[in-house]
């Protein structure tokens, strides 16, 4: 049985989490840690990570004159900054945020992505933006 909990407003539901939802109550906590510490990840979005998509937006948009998606075109959906080569991939690489690892897709083609339906784009990417070589070091 899934019990709704209706709160008064946005703070009252935080208060609430944050006295109900801490070590075993917390969904993240998976046999003694949260997942990500399970599974060796560390948490991918960190100050430098924001940093990096900002800077490659702002550079995009400076450089085309409008935010569009860079694999299918599109400027009506909205865009996220995509790392071709992901952090869980080369965790902590110098090279993780260059520009040549960063793409504007749309949030359809940024889904295809991580579902692995542009693996030809990816590899033309990885080819056009010598990446191979850049993640060999």
């Amino acid at each position: 049985m899934v019990f709704k909990r209706i709160f008064c407003s946005l703070e009252c539901m935080g208060e609430y989490q944050k006295k109900n939802r801490k070590g075993k109550n917390n969904p993240n906590y998976k046999d003694g840690m949260a997942s990500w510490q399970k599974f060796g990840r560390r948490p991918i979005y960190t100050p430098l990570h924001f940093r990096a998509c900002k800077k490659y937006r702002k550079a995009f948009i400076e450089k085309e004159g409008y935010e569009r998606c860079e694999v299918c075109g599109r400027s009506n959906l909205p865009t996220h900054v995509h790392h071709i080569y992901y952090a869980s991939r080369f965790p902590k690489h110098e090279n993780l945020h260059d520009f040549r690892n960063l793409i504007m897709v749309c949030v359809q083609c940024h889904n295809d992505f991580h579902g692995g339906k542009l693996k030809e784009i990816f590899k033309e990417i990885e080819y056009e933006r010598d990446l191979k070589n850049l993640f060999s070091s």
